[in-house]
């Protein structure tokens, strides 16, 4: 499969603060996104929460944390197709050094 363009385009990393009280600490959490927005403004108008990510993943934020990611359609087919192909490539692996059995067309 030939790709049109990455799935993914570099971004800067950034960090939320989270606080865990369970274990009374500050935690941080990555956001995988160049794109944020609010869980208020996804409501408002998906498609265009969806357009602001000009095709890469969108962190969508819950009280300035990141809840959960948005991605076109087409960009989850992408990883979809990506991730069944491991899992081929690991079976086809896994298989490699099986003994060869030859076969005669004839005899099926």
């Amino acid at each position: 499969m030939t790709l049109k363009r990455p799935i993914f385009r570099p971004f800067n990393r950034s960090f939320s603060k989270s606080f865990d009280s369970s274990l009374g600490i500050v935690m941080a959490r990555k956001i995988l996104a160049d794109v944020c927005v609010s869980i208020s403004e996804l409501k408002k108008n998906p498609s265009a929460v969806v357009a602001k990510g000009e095709g890469f993943p969108v962190a969508v934020l819950n009280r300035n944390e990141p809840d959960f990611y948005c991605i076109p359609a087409e960009a989850w087919e992408e990883i979809v197709d990506r991730l069944e192909d491991m899992e081929l490539n690991a079976i086809a692996d896994a298989r490699q050094n099986q003994p060869v059995i030859e076969v005669d067309l004839n005899d099926l």
